[in-house]
């Protein structure tokens, strides 16, 4: 997180809001799970947040018009779910026009495996940031 205030980076979240995660912990609708982690809300009291229905952090939300707004030309992209609103963010029609890395270091998902294996399928399309020290 200290990476945020060294370069001062544009924060915006994005929290899932699908309910179809009926038997999930971590995205029922109104539960804490669902929210924006309190450590992430700390050092980025200001940031953004779009709420999302989608695996596509872009998909009917207003995610580009912030984007464009901010004049942004790069994603650094991480999160929850490697193998789905990581990745499927990373590979949106939406985000083609942006120069997209995915941060590795900074997604988790349910276990290392999975972490990878999504990661190595868009390793052809996404490049990655090896390790946000290299930032």
């Amino acid at each position: 997180m200290t990476l945020l205030s060294k370069h001062f980076f544009p924060v915006i979240t994005v929290k899932n809001n699908e309910i179809i995660y009926v038997i999930s912990i971590i995205f029922n609708v109104g539960t804490e799970g669902a929210d924006i982690h309190p450590a992430i809300k700390k050092v980025a009291p200001n940031a953004k947040i779009i709420t999302k229905t989608f695996a596509d952090g872009f998909h009917q939300t207003n995610l580009e018009s912030i984007l464009t707004e901010l004049g942004a030309t790069e994603l650094l992209i991480c999160g929850m779910t490697t193998q789905n609103c990581v990745t499927h963010t990373a590979i949106s029609k939406s985000a083609e026009k942006y120069d997209v890395k995915i941060l590795p270091d900074c997604c988790t998902t349910v276990n290392e495996m999975i972490h990878l294996i999504a990661l190595r399928a868009v390793s052809t399309r996404v490049r990655f940031v090896p390790s946000t020290e290299e930032i």
